[in-house]
């Protein structure tokens, strides 16, 4: 038994892949990203229980293990333009930017047993509740994430800016514009796979 933990990470390699295309007004942005972790130790956790102390012992597992997550993405964006024009005012117009924007993202529970990245242990004596643990949980670069995530994303961001007219003394001058929101976004999620 040997209580280091999962140390010296040799590699890790990330390829994301994505593009954007425009149908009419709106753009469609796909993306997949994948993960990859290299270790030449890992560990597993054994229950071990005396009269005194309940812990859970750390075996290292030498030799080199490879783990690896992705995920996935569909985003769709547009813009809507307002003008607010103003005839007798200094204040020529007021224009507003809506960015209105939805995604789709996804990827599965990396801690099933299919992919052999995740155990569980127990960790009372009196007790049969099993802890979940990845055998990359102190790994430098990270591990796989566990839980499903099946997410649709809402979003809206919004610029707001105003047009002034120019001084009638200044005959050369040109309109200004003042920055009244430079961003300002409304957010929402939900996991449809929790």
């Amino acid at each position: 038994k040997n209580t280091s933990t999962c140390r010296k990470p040799r590699r890790k390699a990330s390829l994301p892949i994505n593009t954007s295309m425009n149908v009419g007004p709106i753009i469609i942005t796909p993306f997949l990203g994948l993960n990859g972790y290299g270790y030449f130790r890992s560990y597993k956790k054994d229950f071990s229980n005396n009269s005194l102390v309940t812990v859970n012992a750390i075996e290292t597992l030498r030799g080199f293990k490879y783990a690896y997550d992705y995920k996935s993405e569909l985003a769709f964006s547009t813009k809507l333009y307002g003008m607010f024009s103003f005839k007798k005012s200094q204040v020529k117009a007021i224009r507003h930017v809506m960015t209105p924007n939805v995604s789709f993202r996804y990827h599965p529970d990396f801690a099933e047993p299919r992919f052999g990245f995740y155990d569980s242990v127990r960790t009372n004596a009196f007790s049969t509740t099993k802890t979940l643990y990845s055998y990359f949980e102190n790994g430098v670069y990270g591990y796989p994430p566990s839980g499903e995530l099946g997410s649709i994303n809402f979003g809206l961001n919004n610029n707001l800016e105003m047009k002034l007219r120019h001084a009638k003394k200044d005959t050369m001058g040109s309109d200004r514009k003042v920055m009244l929101i430079e961003y300002l976004a409304i957010t929402s999620s939900c996991n449809l796979a929790a």
